[in-house]
């Protein structure tokens, strides 16, 4: 049964989000994505994020920039210390760690998807859920090959179609005791 947070382009903010998945109850809170890198570098690929304390430099900078809107606008490290430490603090329990994305990353991988990296971040959409979550980046739309591929429908649904059987895996793997 999937409940999506929406279907239109609109904003939802970060907070709402993970409340729609929390006050439906579900298994697990999947946020998913397309990536960008700014001009003059580049990327291709996917990338699956836990929450966590950041696994690199560029897992830190994208959390900064996604949870601008509740860190009072923190642009640096520095800035968001304390933020961070908040976010990390109020997760402790929740994070399931690598068990949480490794069902999802295994039927990737199989599937012949270009799988970039498994990174660890802050994100508060990871923290908000009150459930196992992760944040999935389907792609780099400034790389051209790859925006091309997430431009067909075909690609997007074998895309969803690989997510949706991690999902499965997941929860058989980790079945929920309804009380």
């Amino acid at each position: 049964d999937v409940r999506y947070t929406r279907k239109t382009d609109v904003y939802l903010k970060l907070a709402e989000r993970t409340a729609f998945a929390n006050d439906n109850k579900a298994n697990v809170f999947v946020s998913i994505h397309c990536n960008a890198m700014p001009k003059g570098k580049t990327a291709a690929g996917l990338e699956f994020y836990i929450m966590a304390p950041p696994s690199d430099k560029d897992a830190m900078q994208l959390a900064i920039y996604e949870n601008k809107e509740i860190s009072g606008g923190a642009e640096t490290p520095q800035d968001v210390q304390h933020f961070e430490s908040y976010v990390l603090n109020e997760a402790q329990g929740r994070s399931l760690g690598s068990s949480t994305y490794r069902a999802y990353e295994r039927n990737v991988r199989c599937s012949a998807f270009p799988m970039r990296k498994v990174r660890q971040a802050p994100f508060y959409v990871l923290r908000g859920a009150g459930m196992p979550s992760v944040l999935i980046e389907m792609g780099y739309l400034t790389d051209r090959a790859e925006a091309r591929k997430l431009n067909t429908a075909d690609y997007r649904e074998a895309l969803c179609r690989s997510f949706a059987k991690g999902i499965l895996t997941y929860i058989n793997e980790h079945p929920v005791t309804v009380q």
